[in-house]
């Protein structure tokens, strides 16, 4: 019988843990095990998903490597026969560091959305929300990794593991969750996965027939290339003898058909030319909105943080810069960084879906460095009435300070503050600078 881990995580949140954690997150035990019914199957469809699409070598070297934050507690073995006792002690916070150090690992960008989603079906607040699956996760890997043990530890044993879950995640997954995933319905959960499998089946059973078939001696395989290689030569002499043969050339008559073409051909020819020089110029170009457009296309790179932490980042952007400044800063002193990717709906206060998702890489930053603080300052518009735009900057900083703590940085290593039009980020005499009228600006403080 194939191991149902939903309902194996369920033996072990009892009653009792149900309570320790509404203790701990400040939210009634209804509103809790609602939360975890929804919380475990999106968490097991976070890690089919990442498992189908990326391979699951990156989770087996997790499993194979213990957490530091969970030495105190022993492990992800530790966590199976003391949950309720590590939840409500001080190693509480180290679990759901660690918890939510695999969610940004399986979900990137997408946590935001899932923590939406918990929160909608169950009622908690999402911050709570985005606690509880950090919660929940560590557990559920201490589950994988005990099962797959006895069967040795290997990406073939966890991926077999986390495939068998398919149905009992569609069965048990809240509303909403494909669409946070970015699918369009769970029956897709897996899909690369199972190609993959299946094209490696197919592969495997041709080798085998061929491989009896040649050892055989007698069969028709033996007859396949000298046949093959004959069809081959034939065609191509058929083809030959068939093909047009080029006229000679008529002096005086109507032009041919490639200089009667030529007249269309160089207009395309000339925009494809204008359009390489455009991409080859990109580099020193600016958006309308001030972004380099080399940053804008930059190729992503992966930077370690701490808790054996990986994170893809823009290899030019600001958010790389923070990382190196938090790793190598020994001063304790604050440093500046434009937020040149962050945007808002028009004159609102309210940030574009895009700059939502880039919210979530920014926290995981903040969180991995566990002592950093950070101040959002917005930059009010040069045009335009001083006092209303003193105010949307305003709002707009305090919509990203709500941003942050949405995906589980805490209130108090935020300030939000607007500044006026008399505290300019940069000159107003170049594009660049004028581009940055009415941006964030956020300010590290490592320390």
């Amino acid at each position: 019988m194939a191991t149902n881990l939903i309902e194996l995580a369920g033996s072990f949140l009892t009653s009792e843990v149900m309570h320790k954690i509404g203790g701990e997150l400040g939210e009634s035990p209804e509103h809790v095990e609602k939360a975890v019914e929804a919380g475990i199957p999106s968490i097991l469809a976070g890690l089919l998903h990442s498992v189908s699409s990326s391979g699951a070598k990156g989770l087996v070297d997790m499993l194979k490597q213990p957490p530091p934050e969970l030495s105190q507690v022993g492990g992800l073995d530790g966590i199976l026969g003391n949950l309720g006792s590590i939840l409500s002690g001080s190693s509480g916070a180290a679990l759901i560091k660690y918890g939510q150090a695999l969610l940004t690992f399986l979900f990137g960008g997408k946590l935001g959305a899932i923590a939406d989603v918990i929160s909608k079906t169950s009622g908690m607040k999402t911050s709570s929300a985005t606690s509880l699956l950090g919660m929940l996760a560590p557990l559920l890997l201490g589950l994988i990794k005990k099962e797959v043990a006895a069967k040795g530890l290997s990406p073939a044993t966890l991926t077999d593991l986390v495939m068998s879950q398919k149905e009992a995640i569609a069965r048990y997954a809240p509303a909403g969750l494909s669409s946070a995933l970015g699918l369009k319905s769970l029956a897709d959960l897996g899909s690369v996965a199972d190609s993959r499998k299946a094209g490696t089946g197919a592969a495997r059973e041709f080798g085998r027939t061929a491989s009896v078939a040649a050892k055989e001696g007698t069969s028709w395989l033996r007859w396949a290339a000298p046949l093959a290689l004959l069809a081959v030569a034939l065609l191509g002499l058929l083809y030959y003898l068939n093909m047009p043969q080029e006229p000679a050339p008529d002096r005086g008559g109507a032009p041919g058909i490639a200089s009667a073409a030529r007249p269309a051909i160089e207009p395309q020819r000339r925009d494809a030319d204008r359009a390489s020089d455009t991409i080859s110029s990109a580099k020193s170009a600016l958006t309308a909105n001030g972004k380099s457009l080399v940053e804008t296309v930059s190729k992503m790179v992966s930077v370690s943080l701490p808790g054996n932490v990986k994170l893809d980042v823009p290899e030019n952007s600001y958010l790389r810069a923070i990382v190196k400044f938090l790793t190598e800063s020994n001063t304790g002193e604050p440093k500046s960084f434009f937020a040149d990717n962050l945007n808002f709906e028009g004159a609102k206060s309210e940030l574009t879906s895009d700059s939502s998702t880039i919210m979530s890489g920014i926290a995981t930053v903040l969180k991995a460095f566990g002592t950093a603080k950070v101040k959002i300052v917005a930059h009010a518009e040069k045009l335009g009435d001083p006092t209303e735009n003193n105010k949307l900057a305003l709002a707009r900083a305090t919509a990203v300070e709500d941003a942050l703590v949405k995906v589980g940085v805490p209130a108090d290593r935020i300030i939000a503050e607007s500044a006026g039009s008399d505290r300019p980020i940069a000159s107003s005499d170049t594009e660049p600078g004028r581009a940055k009228s009415g941006g964030i600006e956020l300010i590290i403080v490592p320390k």
